[in-house]
């Protein structure tokens, strides 16, 4: 938990699962924020699968109860970023207001056209939300090369980060085997 000064007193940020599909993190060492959102609306029968898919990473930076952020979709190599904020109402609430919609996004959440509310459902322990940028990056049972490999992930996926280690991170993911382990720094994307 992270507290912010602001002109009424103190804001609390909470690193945690949100409701309607936020995930937020904050470094209080280097005031950095991260997020993920993803969610879907209408379902289609014959493919089982969602009609609309919204989803978008988000990073800022700063000590205030507004914060300014880029969006964007995590897993191309040139985002389209979009700008917006994140504010801070209390210790177990955020608002997020973007510029313009992210693809998709119109038919499962308005982003542009006013600010959506979030509620704290799980706090976490995470110092960043992040993703893997690096191809076949490998996941260790502890911070070096030279331990038991877990597994390789071979495809783009966000990762929340414990703990940070030197040149490692520990991660927990989703997976069908192991969830968690230590991976290099340099196999994720690093927020500002």
């Amino acid at each position: 938990m992270v507290l912010f000064p602001f002109s009424k007193g103190w804001a609390q940020l909470t690193s945690g699962i949100y409701s309607n599909g936020l995930c937020v993190a904050y470094d209080s060492a280097h005031q950095i924020l991260t997020g993920y959102f993803e969610g879907e609306a209408g379902f289609d029968e014959q493919t089982q699968q969602p009609l609309f898919s919204c989803v978008f990473y988000f990073e800022g930076h700063g000590i205030d109860s507004l914060i300014s952020i880029k969006s964007y979709y995590p897993f191309e190599e040139k985002p389209d970023t979009i700008l917006g904020n994140i504010k801070i109402k209390n210790a177990q609430t955020v608002e997020m207001k973007l510029e313009e919609e992210h693809g998709g996004c119109w038919n499962v959440s308005h982003f542009a056209e006013q600010a959506n509310e979030f509620k704290l459902e799980e706090n976490r322990n995470w110092k960043w939300i992040s993703y893997i940028i690096h191809p076949d990056a490998t996941i260790y049972d502890e911070p070096s090369d030279k331990k038991t490999a877990i597994q390789k992930i071979k495809k783009p996926i966000v990762v929340f980060v414990d703990a940070i280690k030197e040149d490692w991170c520990f991660i927990h993911f989703e997976s069908n085997s192991k969830n968690e382990g230590w991976i290099r720094k340099t196999s994720l994307f690093l927020p500002l």
